[in-house]
Parts: structure tokens; sequence; C-alpha cells
């Protein structure tokens, strides 16, 4: 069985270097044969396009969600699907799936949707928030950008 786990191309730090050895090590143990492939080193219509073997799974380590979209589509099992990258990435669409199937979880309040160019002349939803939730609350941004990233709020 010969596996490929996609990275990010640009992406370099220890901790990822340390995750992907982790992952090969397992493989190894398992008698598996798992090749590191990068996002920048695939593309969509690479099967088409070259004798590139198609691999029998993809372990995704990456955001790339059109690529494991590419994949998927061609039959691959994708371990880390695009449909949970999507929404692992976006605060509001997690919140919404584990509400979904009832799972526990703080309260979670969006801010209602807006334009990047409009922001939010009125801020009347703040009220209904405040009347919600108790201080200290945690304000994040809706994408998440980097593990831990958010504000925590005093009143």
């Amino acid at each position: 069985m010969q596996g490929w786990i996609i990275v990010n191309g640009f992406l370099y730090t220890s901790k990822f270097s340390e995750l992907t050895d982790l992952f090969m090590n397992a493989a190894k143990e398992h008698d598996m044969a798992l090749c590191v492939k990068t996002n920048s080193e695939c593309f969509l219509g690479m099967f088409e396009r070259t004798t590139e073997k198609q691999p029998d799974f993809v372990l995704f380590w990456d955001k790339d969600i059109l690529l494991a979209k590419y994949f998927a589509a061609y039959g691959i099992p994708v371990y880390n699907p695009a449909e949970g990258i999507e929404i692992c990435d976006d605060k509001r669409k997690t919140a919404l799936a584990l509400s979904m199937q009832n799972l526990p979880q703080p309260l979670t309040i969006p801010a209602p949707m807006t334009y990047e160019n409009i922001g939010f002349p009125q801020l009347d939803f703040l009220v209904q928030i405040e009347n919600e939730l108790q201080f200290p609350i945690t304000v994040s941004y809706t994408h998440l950008r980097a593990p831990r990233d958010g504000l925590l709020s005093r009143m």
C-alpha cells in the first residue's frame, strides 16, 4: 500500500517537520509506504498530464482544499478531507457542525455577516450578545489564522 502525505510546500517550521516525521515513523512501523509530497509538487490535472501513479490513499496535512477535492474526485481516500478542513478552518462552521451533532461547546455567537467595504456601521447586535454572555469573553477571528488567535474582552 502506497500513500502520500501532503504538506504545504511553502510552510517550513520545526513543528510541521516534527509532525510529518511522526507520521512517517508510524507508517514505517506498520510496513506502510508513505511518501511526502508538497502541494506545490501536486497540481490539478496531474494524473491526466503525467505518468505519476496514483497513491492508494492521501493523508492530507495541508489546507489546499481544491487539491484535497481533486484527490477525492479520483476516488483516492483522503484522510483529513476537504470538507473537514473547511469546517475546522471557520469558527462559525465549526460551531454549526458541533451543534448539528448535539455536541457540547461554549456558547458561540457569530457576528452577523457583513461586507469588507461596509464593516459594521451599526453595533446594535452587540447588546444582544452582551445580554447572552458573561464577561470576560473571548472574541476570535472567524477564520483561524494561527492557534489561539483571539482577544479577551473584560467589561
